[in-house]
């Protein structure tokens, strides 16, 4: 008899979003995904890869432990069974498999922590509070023909039980040494499994800072449960994995890179750092093999947080040395690559599909092979993620499933990165159009969503910038289109936060264009913020009156600026003039995107962008459109 089997393993937020580092949030993600694979993968063995609706697995050997093909924390399946008593030997088979292969990751990255004494790592306190951490639900309900229905009842039922909480007392704070412990730093939920004697041997300068970094993986304000550590030590692919968000934000300045040019100059400043003691651990080698592309012959694999001053204070303690260690980067920086300091901001990229709901709920009512056909396309965008993100624009994936994709990409990228994610995922899912209550055809588009933050903020305020410009890309709407649109939130350290949002195709060329403009020094800095001003002081009219004065004196603002120490140029104005008369365009919103396309310049300016090239892949771009 046929069933349908549904799975949910979590908790999603406790996985990935307590982090302090980029590799804490990769690892996560990265954790939660082979959990997920492990559970696919006791259905594939049992049941062959034909059971699994979601994910669409092509080779089975793609579920078995570290492959690249990830796995979003819900699994649904059709299983052919005698009775319910084989699916809830199943399930069990799941939850076990789910286990082991916990345990068998806790034990590579804990076995990795040496501390002089036991009792300086309570390890069986942070085996135990990970164990607690791991939460599997399923429901499973016959298939008897109607799967739409099916499915809805399955997923009614999962929701049921996930509310159903198992409240059990906590097994490790039973253990007199950590009662009193801290909690820990990330997310304040458990108590530190580090011992306190630890770090008072650190205050009391017994053991160094670096010994505790190399020890633990921790700075000395920082305190961390048993599943921090994990996050921390767990590596899986044999190197440091992922790169941290200095190094996306040194990424321009490393672009402009000349190999033969440069070589002796970095040779020389790295030779320094491990002079007055800077080690592999603390950032020499430190990034990723792949992908290659993102690392230099000059530069080699370091990563790109030692080219900024104030990171190099975390390394070195000595004053002496530090200052020495400052006057040798100031030296490369100025001398050698003609920048005082990298550009410090970098972008992450949050993406979700639009309509995908609707879409699935309007497959389903064709079968669940209709569902899989939908599933098969949402892995072949999964799949082709990474190549676009890593490969294409040096970015560093953090997780792609189904159609949810987490990315950290250098400035001078980011626009046409998040272009080519859109359009990618748009031509695998053009199959499946549906028709809405209002009797117009939709398909899913992708929304996304991009936080520009400063590389020393906190991560998790990024990652919270991040899903909310996710939130507003897909509140855009306009009369003719919906969703699929881009909102970009910049965060600098001087100045409000703002955002800018539009459908795709527009917002973006207009983006495009006016970093072309900075670039070429055709538009002037102070234009944009008069805009602004301007949009202010009017906002108080009514509708009628504040369009027609702020079109008006929009333009005699822009006329009488200069560029170049010229006017502005005729058929710059008559395009700035399109815009400021479009009934969609507010000009509070123009003058931001004008100020924030000069972010983008900076950076590519830093990464040897002219204008001549981004003028010429403008121009490629709109003969491609055509």
């Amino acid at each position: 008899m046929p069933y349908l089997l549904t799975i949910a393993i979590g908790p999603v937020q406790d996985f990935i979003a307590s982090a302090r580092r980029s590799r804490d949030l990769w690892f996560g993600s990265w954790l939660l995904s082979e959990l997920s694979k492990a559970a696919a993968h006791e259905i594939v063995l049992k049941f062959g890869k034909e059971s699994l609706i979601f994910p669409f697995v092509a080779d089975p050997n793609e579920l078995v432990p570290c492959t690249e093909f990830n796995v979003v924390n819900k699994i649904l399946s059709k299983i052919d069974a005698d009775d319910e008593a084989t699916i809830k030997n199943l399930c069990s088979n799941i939850d076990n498999a789910v286990k082991e292969r916990l345990k068998t990751l806790a034990k590579e990255a804990f076995d990795k922590i040496t501390p002089t004494n036991n009792l300086q790592f309570h390890r069986t306190v942070a085996e135990k509070q990970l164990n607690d951490l791991v939460e599997l639900y399923w429901a499973v309900v016959p298939l008897n023909g109607d799967y739409a229905k099916a499915r809805d009842d399955a997923e009614s039922l999962l929701s049921a039980r996930k509310a159903t909480r198992n409240f059990e007392a906590v097994s490790w704070q039973t253990n007199d040494q950590i009662k009193h412990a801290p909690k820990s730093s990330l997310d304040g939920q458990r108590e530190s499994v580090i011992d306190e004697s630890v770090y008072e041997d650190v205050k009391e300068k017994r053991k160094t800072k670096d010994w505790l970094y190399h020890t633990f993986d921790v700075r000395e304000g920082e305190r961390l449960c048993g599943v921090g550590l994990f996050k921390r030590h767990g590596n899986p692919r044999g190197d440091d994995s992922f790169f941290s968000t200095s190094h996306v934000a040194a990424l321009p300045l490393l672009e402009s890179i000349d190999d033969a040019k440069h070589k002796k100059a970095f040779v020389e400043y790295i030779e320094k750092l491990r002079s007055k003691g800077l080690k592999k651990e603390n950032g020499l080698n430190f990034v990723p093999l792949y992908p290659k592309t993102s690392w230099h012959k000059a530069f080699d694999r370091y990563d790109g947080h030692l080219l900024f001053k104030e990171r190099l204070g975390d390394y070195i303690e000595d004053k002496n040395d530090l200052k020495e260690v400052r006057e040798a980067l100031n030296h490369l920086l100025k001398k050698e690559l003609k920048v005082s300091e990298p550009f410090p901001y970098y972008a992450l990229i949050h993406a979700d599909g639009d309509f995908m709901g609707k879409a699935i709920d309007a497959k389903a009512k064709g079968g669940w092979i209709e569902h899989q056909k939908l599933s098969e396309k949402l892995s072949a965008f999964a799949q082709a993620v990474r190549d676009i993100v890593q490969v294409d624009h040096k970015g560093s994936l953090v997780y792609s499933g189904g159609d949810d994709v987490l990315a950290f990409v250098p400035l001078h990228k980011v626009i046409e990165c998040a272009r080519t994610l859109a359009v990618k995922f748009k031509t695998e899912l053009s199959k499946f159009k549906f028709t809405g209550e209002d009797k117009k055809e939709y398909q899913p588009t992708l929304s996304v969503g991009v936080a520009i933050a400063h590389h020393l903020d906190p991560l998790s305020d990024t990652l919270e910038l991040a899903r909310q410009a996710e939130k507003k890309a897909k509140g855009v709407k306009s009369k003719s289109k919906f969703k699929d649109a881009l909102a970009i939130t910049i965060s600098k350290r001087s100045g409000v936060d703002f955002t800018v949002k539009g459908h795709w195709n527009e917002i973006d060329k207009r983006l495009q264009w006016f970093t072309y403009l900075h670039l070429d020094e055709a538009m002037p800095d102070g234009a944009a913020y008069e805009l602004r001003e301007l949009a202010h002081s009017f906002k108080e009219m009514p509708d009628d009156v504040r369009d027609n004065a702020t079109r008006v004196e929009a333009m005699r603002i822009l006329k009488r600026k200069r560029a170049k120490d010229e006017k502005i140029k005729k058929d710059i104005l008559d395009e700035l003039r399109n815009y400021i008369v479009s009934e969609n365009t507010m000009l509070e919103d123009l003058a931001n995107e004008i100020i924030l396309a000069r972010t983008f310049a900076k950076a590519m300016k830093q990464a040897g962008i002219t204008e001549e090239g981004l003028k010429k892949k403008i121009e490629e771009q709109k003969e491609a459109a055509k």
